[in-house]
């Protein structure tokens, strides 16, 4: 996440999100004008998860890019309205949100877990399109 690269130019980024946040706007992250830049970031995510020592469940495993895209944007907003010194809590949030995310899919691997992990994936297929890691949202 780079908020240390963003943060000599908050206020920009403040005014581009404002407008972002309509989906009418190309300026929009989900518009189809941002299509490409969406997809690479994806992708980004795609190629730091393959390095990753941490292991999916299979049939999660396309979408956790995504996801962590999207996780990503969540954490943009929170830092963009952080007034805490040098925005120490979106760090905070970072470092105990990522914790829950891992500890999540840990679980998420016990067989006792498969009925909410079929809900979860249906929820993803229908939300998110596959094949590929670079997808849209419908």
């Amino acid at each position: 996440f780079r908020f240390a690269q963003f943060a000599p130019h908050r206020g920009f980024v403040t005014v581009l999100y404002q407008n972002s946040v309509n989906p009418e706007s190309p300026l929009s992250p989900f518009h189809e004008a941002s299509r490409q830049l969406r997809e690479d970031s994806i992708a980004a995510f795609g190629e730091l998860l393959t390095d990753a020592t941490e292991r999916f469940p299979n049939e999660l495993a396309p979408h956790m890019p995504y996801l962590f895209w999207l996780y990503h944007m969540g954490l943009l907003l929170f830092w963009l309205f952080d007034d805490s010194d040098d925005q120490r809590a979106t760090r905070r949030l970072m470092d105990l949100s990522l914790d829950t995310i891992f500890q999540l899919i840990n679980l998420a691997r016990l067989p006792l877990t498969g009925t909410l992990r079929k809900s979860a994936l249906r929820i993803l297929e229908e939300f998110h399109l596959l094949p590929g890691p670079a997808a849209a949202p419908r």
